[in-house]
């Protein structure tokens, strides 16, 4: 319909646009992604429309993260939650505002004040009743507690989530806390549990293809491999995923620290470099 004559409506044009830039970044095409939320926002800030307004800093906000802009990131996602703070259009509710600004507080340092976004972003889907989500935020949660060294809270996090996704039937954040579990298992040595969290993050991965939140499997596939003595497995993990994100600079910063240690424990220190 984007190449028929006359199209579709302006107003509808923007809302697909900032859909397909949504679905572009999460299949890798991060620059694609940014072209489309970008006239996707024009078109909204032509029309004065706030739904597609909102839809397009919507996207652009994990743009920006994935693209290493963090203060940007903040910028747009603050934007978009004081248009469904105005309340003026209940329909922007379906969307995780909070859980945007959340991840944009990570991108800052901001720690305390992403885990009470998620809070909020959390009671919010309670209040509504959509249990289908809350993994969403529970992953989250379970990303940010491990990033903190709260490893005990991460797991209670993922544990939960990947519970009612099961019961529920959602695919929500499955493989962020499976790949966050198997990581902090790994770590413990606790191969074999590491080992069963990277078969749920597997079966995740091939039903649904590459996504960016599959660094978690990353990095727990190499501190796996490193542990059981395969160092070269570990830097050719890590090394194709530091390749596949190569317009994602965002992403590179959670494996550079990780893919320097294996490259010199490897010894390959120009890759280090």
């Amino acid at each position: 319909w984007f190449q028929t004559d006359p199209g579709p409506p302006d107003a509808v044009r923007g809302r697909w646009l900032a859909d397909a830039a949504m679905a572009a970044l999460f299949t890798g095409d991060a620059v694609r992604a940014e072209a489309m939320a970008l006239e996707a926002l024009a078109i909204g800030e032509a029309l004065a429309d706030d739904t597609v307004v909102f839809q397009s800093l919507y996207a652009l906000g994990p743009i920006h993260n994935f693209r290493g802009r963090k203060d940007q990131e903040l910028a747009v996602t603050l934007r978009a939650l004081a248009i469904t703070e105005r309340g003026e259009n209940p329909d922007l509710v379906r969307f995780q505002p909070h859980f945007a600004l959340a991840m944009a507080f990570i991108g800052q340092d901001r720690h305390d004040d992403a885990e009470q976004a998620f809070m909020t972003g959390m009671r919010i889907r309670e209040e509504l009743g959509t249990v289908w989500d809350l993994p969403l935020y529970q992953g989250g949660l379970a990303e940010l507690h491990c990033q903190m060294g709260k490893w005990d809270d991460a797991l209670v996090e993922a544990d939960t989530a990947l519970a009612i996704a099961e019961e529920v039937g959602t695919r929500i954040r499955v493989l962020t806390c499976a790949g966050v579990a198997a990581l902090i298992q790994a770590h413990r040595d606790d191969l074999a549990a590491a080992d069963r969290y990277l078969a749920v993050a597997a079966r995740e991965l091939d039903r649904a293809g590459r996504a960016p939140e599959g660094y978690w499997m990353t990095l727990a596939t190499a501190q796996l491999a490193g542990a059981r003595g395969d160092r070269d497995k570990a830097l050719r993990v890590l090394h194709d995923a530091w390749i596949a994100n190569e317009h994602s600079p965002g992403l590179r910063v959670y494996l550079a620290p990780t893919i320097v240690r294996a490259a010199l424990l490897a010894r390959d220190p120009q890759l280090a470099r």
